[in-house]
């Protein structure tokens, strides 16, 4: 009875802290309204009739010929109506009844212009007398227009790769599109085990071969990481398994930074570039990125050059510049057409901006002009035109805004990035490596509800061109994974949405009849964290720890499991009239149900009966291979090894 009392008034006293929560920002403004785009008396089809046709370029890029087919897929499944696909090498006429989809001869010739303010992804949608004009300077850009497209025509929206929602009609109507759209981060991705190629783009993040148009990503100069993580560094520019013994000074004391006052070093670094854009004729953007530790050179000529130049970010930007004015002169003769973007990343030793300095009260601050743009360090700084910066905020806290106390260090280094750019007249030249995970417990999400969408306006404010926002790409996670996709990839496209318009949203399709049980699910899990923030001092650092059990009570988490049996209850009757959906729920929610059942192991397994722990155990075996989740942590690879050692105590 004791027992049942202290739990009763510690989940009043929680539901009493939870009250006063915030529970994600709920003072945004209100969602906008889509813009009201009129119907024509134009129909593309009517009854099972069509005289309409999309038209793609000669020689159509696999983007183009994606949004075709994605076009003409939907407008069937919404109207049994199949538009044909045709290659262009017409001229413009109003008269025409076709879809015009890049840079066909039809857009060429109809005098609409893609302006520079659209940037690489932002699009132009426009109806000329019968004929639709979509296009954008980056073929990607035309698919998220397709997209928006059938949204604004069919109310086409994707929630998951497995659930969206699309309106039948017999006719569908062409609207009076006049748009020109600009997405609020212009490139966008998430690196999260589950989306591949298909996901991305119908999430409207940037998608190309790998990575997405890159030659080089992450961590290149040597390769020294990815020996870490497979024993190969032969995918770094210059490893030192192959130079090392010649070229012993081309490196640090450690053998895994570079020496970049070297000379000889930056030639062969250059040639080796060389190798690499010949290789990759589609690439657009190559990394040049140190490895992932701290280990910088320590050479005379290296803390010279840091001296001149304002430490290691500046060292390295200069380092870029020069590689890539020795390479763009290669390209001029060898390949006149290709524009390369070289980036260089400010991430733990470099994430400093090359600014001015003083001390105020003891404390060293940037220096601002009378405009209060922050001063180079070097005065004659001049940084081309087509080098960028990745910066890396690693160290924040994603629970809470960048103009916080917390976060006041990475607040000033992305201004600083920024403001160095801007001096010089340069413009979406940032990118950002973000991040939305927590490296030491996969089951348990991090404390930053709420926060993507100060921080992509921040990140937007800031001129940031290309967001790679780093989650689960490792392995799956049992938590709001497609809630969390699905947020992120609306906030990045358009910031002036509302964060718990869209995460009520989601839950309304994605959860079915189960929704509003799960709305208070994860509403209670929003607010608890906000209760551990006040009590327990956590924060949203990737760094945090949240799998200690004074932070999970059984009350709490007994709670956790409560509302997703229920959610489990709430879709019984489908069972027997829509079999298949049922099914698709079912595994939604068990796959959810794998964070509180991860939490009664670890912690109070002895608190279990023994036909619960057989349920669980079954339930964790099942939904961690489906969902491929191996890991609790970051390259753990461990959740089969956890399970047998639970298997093992529980007897079976």
């Amino acid at each position: 009875m004791k027992k049942f009392i202290s739990a009763l008034l510690l989940l009043v006293l929680l539901l009493t802290v939870f009250t006063g929560c915030d529970k994600g920002k709920t003072d945004d403004p209100v969602t906008p309204t889509k813009p009201q785009i009129k119907k024509t008396d134009i129909t593309i089809v009517d009854n099972g009739l069509t005289d309409y046709r999309v038209v793609v370029p000669s020689g159509a890029s696999s983007y183009i010929s994606t949004a075709a087919s994605e076009l003409v897929g939907f407008i069937e499944e919404a109207t049994g109506v199949r538009l044909p696909v045709t290659t262009d090498g017409e001229e413009f006429s109003t008269a025409s009844k076709v879809i015009s989809l890049g840079k066909t001869t039809v857009f060429e010739s109809s005098g609409v212009k893609l302006t520079e303010k659209l940037r690489e992804t932002g699009y132009v949608m426009q109806r000329r007398g019968n004929t639709l004009l979509i296009n954008a300077k980056d073929d990607n850009g035309v698919i998220s227009a397709v997209y928006d497209m059938l949204g604004y025509s069919l109310g086409l929206e994707f929630y998951s790769y497995d659930e969206y929602v699309l309106e039948h009609t017999s006719t569908l109507y062409l609207l009076d599109f006049d748009l020109e759209f600009i997405p609020s981060i212009d490139m966008r991705d998430i690196m999260m085990r589950s989306l591949n190629t298909s996901y991305r783009q119908r999430m409207r993040l940037y998608t190309g071969a790998g990575y997405g148009h890159w030659i080089t990503f992450a961590h290149t100069t040597t390769g020294a990481s990815e020996a870490k993580n497979n024993g190969s560094d032969l995918n770094g520019f210059l490893p030192y398994s192959v130079y090392g013994e010649a070229h012993k000074d081309w490196y640090d004391d450690t053998h895994t930074q570079l020496c970049y006052s070297n000379a000889e070093m930056r030639a062969e670094f250059v040639e080796q570039v060389k190798l690499r854009i010949a290789k990759n004729p589609d690439g657009k953007y190559l990394m040049i990125g140190h490895e992932d530790n701290f280990d910088m050179c320590l050479c005379d000529h290296c803390k010279a050059e840091r001296d001149l130049y304002g430490g290691y970010g500046g060292q390295e930007l200069h380092f870029t510049n020069l590689v890539a004015e020795a390479v763009d002169a290669w390209l001029a003769d060898n390949y006149p057409d290709r524009e390369i973007f070289y980036v260089f990343f400010a991430y733990q030793t470099s994430q400093e901006p090359p600014i001015k300095r003083t001390t105020v009260d003891g404390k060293e601050v940037g220096v601002k002009d009378e405009n209060g743009k922050y001063i180079p360090h070097y005065a004659d700084l001049r940084i081309r035109k087509n080098v960028m910066v990745m910066y890396c905020p690693i160290d924040s806290d994603f629970s809470r805004d960048f103009s916080e106390t917390n976060n006041t260090t990475q607040y000033t280094q992305l201004k600083g990035w920024s403001d160095l750019y801007a001096a010089q007249g340069l413009s979406n030249n940032i990118i950002v490596w973000g991040y939305s995970l927590a490296v030491y417990n996969y089951f348990i999400p991090l404390y930053n509800f709420g926060t993507y969408k100060a921080h992509y306006q921040f990140y937007q404010d800031c001129g940031v061109h290309y967001i790679d926002d780093q989650a689960y790409s490792s392995s799956g996670i049992p938590c709001f994974e497609a809630m969390q996709i699905y947020v992120q990839s609306k906030l990045m496209y358009d910031t002036s949405l509302n964060y718990n318009d869209l995460c009520y949203d989601f839950i309304e399709h994605y959860y079915g009849s189960a929704a509003e049980t799960f709305k208070q699910y994860f509403d209670f899990f929003r607010a608890y964290y906000e209760y551990l923030a006040e009590t327990k001092s956590i924060n949203g650092s990737i760094w945090q720890e949240m799998g200690k059990a004074d932070f999970w009570p059984t009350e709490v988490v007994q709670q956790l499991m409560d509302y997703l049996d229920q959610c489990l209850a709430d879709i019984e009757p489908l069972k027997e009239t829509d079999s298949a959906r049922w099914q698709l729920l079912n595994d939604r929610l068990r796959r959810e149900r794998l964070t509180p059942i991860y939490m009664m192991f670890m912690f109070h397994m002895n608190e279990l009966p023994h036909d619960k722990q057989v349920e669980y155990l079954a339930d964790m075996k099942i939904y961690t291979k489906k969902y491929e989740i191996l890991e609790t942590r970051e390259s753990a690879r461990d959740v089969t090894t956890l399970i047998e050692t639970w298997e093992a105590q529980i007897g079976g």
